[in-house]
């Protein structure tokens, strides 16, 4: 029961060393400063996020003024609230990580005591692991489809232009606006690379 624990513990972890966070380590100790500090590549990454999530907002103001379809803004949305959201969950992550630390350790301390439990509190411990252990593994799953279904969807509408239109016309994941052309093909492969790292981080703080 512990090692599958442990096992969900460290998938967490991953998940966050990807945006630059770690759930270890007790910060309760220092200011919101010092901690913003201490997780400088995470605020690189959410720096170059929100440029994404500006440009999503540009975006979307210049298409109430000079229109744009629905089928776009309903496209959008969803895109835009997850990118919120994921900003919120930063922020609040690293303000309250002390006492996540305060409740792992203690989750950890009543796994792996000595102690005797009636029998039905073990069983009740061990089937709220498991289903915490099989939870974090359906939402590595569902990450990854999300983040696959981000990066293919461009290619996807361009097969299907190109199908439709004859002509090969370039999409991106999120419709963002940039003070240059997005779509030229000398810009849009690092463009495109960078939303695909750029929504990694609300894909990775919503699914955890």
């Amino acid at each position: 029961m512990l090692l599958q624990f442990e096992s969900c513990i460290q998938r967490i972890d991953t998940f966050l060393k990807l945006i630059g966070l770690s759930i270890y380590g007790n910060d309760s100790n220092k200011t919101m400063a010092q901690r913003l500090r201490k997780y400088w590549v995470c605020m690189i990454h959410m720096v170059s996020f929100n440029y994404s999530v500006l440009g999503e907002f540009i975006w979307l103001g210049r298409g109430f003024v000079y229109g744009t379809t629905l089928w776009e803004i309903t496209y959008l949305l969803p895109c835009l609230t997850l990118c919120l959201l994921g900003n919120f969950k930063t922020y609040y992550f690293i303000l309250y990580k002390h006492h996540a630390n305060d409740l792992i350790e203690a989750l950890r301390k009543l796994q792996s005591s000595d102690a005797k439990y009636e029998e039905d509190l073990v069983g009740e411990m061990q089937k709220w692991v498991v289903f915490l252990f099989n939870i974090s593994k359906l939402l590595l799953i569902l990450t990854i489809i999300g983040v696959v279904a981000f990066a293919l969807g461009p290619f996807v509408i361009t097969a299907s232009h190109y199908y439709t239109a004859g002509e090969i016309k370039f999409f991106l994941p999120f419709n963002v606006w940039y003070p240059f052309d997005a779509f030229e093909i000398r810009t849009w492969p690092v463009v495109y690379l960078h939303q695909l790292w750029s929504g990694e981080s609300p894909c990775s703080f919503y699914d955890n």
